[in-house]
């Protein structure tokens, strides 16, 4: 079975049991909006410290979105989660795979780890919870990304 979608719509919560998911903010990610350059940026790999992709409100062209999520339970303890929702990867198929957007999903792939990956270590400085993966069917993708985590940790130290 697949993952049916548990957060609730931009500023409306959802309960489920004794627990409420809130979503409190949430931001999509596409193509750098500068008409000029953006056929150019989205032909090549980004050079370090480049940022491929920008904030947008245009979800056509959202590769990627990041929600902030409050998780209250009944008596009163509460969470904030950043749920990063990687959308350029569809179900079927691999992120690489011969489309209209094949010449950026590997850059826009990377820029992703990046940001997590910058987020997760400051996280981990301040001792909060650990990072859960998952896609809608919970094994191919969830998978995949595991390892390109950890093979980019590899390559890193």
């Amino acid at each position: 079975n697949k993952c049916a979608r548990y957060w609730p719509e931009l500023h409306t919560s959802k309960t489920y049991g004794s627990i409420t998911v809130e979503n409190l903010h949430e931001s999509n990610y596409g193509p750098a909006q500068t008409p000029s350059s953006t056929s150019r940026a989205l032909r090549s790999l980004p050079s370090a410290g480049h940022q491929l992709l920008q904030p947008t409100s245009n979800d056509d062209d959202c590769y990627y979105r990041l929600r902030t999520l409050r998780i209250t339970t009944e008596d009163g303890h509460t969470w904030e989660i950043l749920h990063w929702q990687y959308l350029a990867w569809g179900d079927h198929g691999s992120p690489l795979v011969s489309n209209q957007r094949d010449n950026v999903q590997l850059s826009v792939l990377l820029e992703f780890f990046e940001k997590i990956g910058c987020l997760n270590s400051a996280a981990t400085d301040m001792n909060t919870s650990p990072m859960i993966v998952h896609c809608s069917a919970g094994i191919g993708r969830s998978g995949a990304t595991i390892a390109i985590d950890m093979i980019l940790n590899r390559i890193r130290t």
